[in-house]
């Protein structure tokens, strides 16, 4: 029973940006596929303010996906999204391409995503949260909630350090080495956190599944 659930399928893709807030930002896609990211915030760094709608058009989905798994809040998902494009938009003079642009940007919406859970850690109405099903009946869990759904549930019962770890390399593809410079940690820290991580998630999801098989 055990290895018919130790394999944790993480799937994509959750949320879409609102159209508020490309209206807000005034979006004109630039065409500049064949430019990095690098090339294109150093461009934004001189001034070339227009080149950050291309930064939005890569990577705003990603960041919002990334802050609604972190926060289970539709509503506070968008608002972390936006301040972390706010910050890196007001910080492009000081941006420099020491690391890959992606690092970069996680970091900061890991920063963001932190200061946000602490500021409304009392306001989260639950209604509006991912919560993990009851385990009363996993037969009627598996078929109101599908397994992708279990797993988004399950990692926001993990500490954040875990929790964004998880994320990190299961959804956001990034390397060991990435994500223990987004979480300012040591390399043997990102990957115990990421071992612990998926222990703590087939504790979770396994009562929930057992039942159901």
């Amino acid at each position: 029973m055990y290895s018919e659930v130790s394999k944790i399928e993480f799937s994509d893709s959750l949320l879409t940006p609102s159209e508020t807030f490309w209206r807000g930002m005034d979006y004109n896609s630039i065409k500049m596929e064949a430019l990095t990211d690098e090339k294109i915030m150093m461009e934004v760094k001189n001034g070339n303010k227009d080149y950050f709608n291309q930064i939005l058009d890569r990577h705003y989905k990603s960041i919002l996906n990334y802050a609604y798994r972190i926060s289970g809040n539709k509503a506070l998902s968008e608002d972390i999204a936006q301040d972390t494009f706010s910050k890196i938009y007001f910080a492009a003079k000081r941006y420099k391409p020491t690391a890959p642009f992606k690092v970069f940007l996680y970091t900061v919406a890991f920063r963001e995503s932190i200061k946000a859970l602490r500021k409304n850690k009392k306001h989260i109405a639950l209604n509006d949260m991912m919560v993990l099903p009851s385990t009363d009946n996993p037969s009627k869990n598996l078929e109101d909630k599908d397994t992708s759904l279990l797993v988004r549930n399950a990692i926001l019962k993990l500490e954040p350090k875990y929790r964004s770890a998880i994320i990190l390399r299961e959804y956001n593809n990034l390397t060991y080495e990435e994500i223990a410079k987004v979480l300012k940690c040591s390399l043997a820290n990102t990957k115990n956190y990421i071992f612990r991580a998926k222990e703590k998630l087939r504790e979770l999801l396994i009562p929930v599944l057992r039942g159901a098989l």
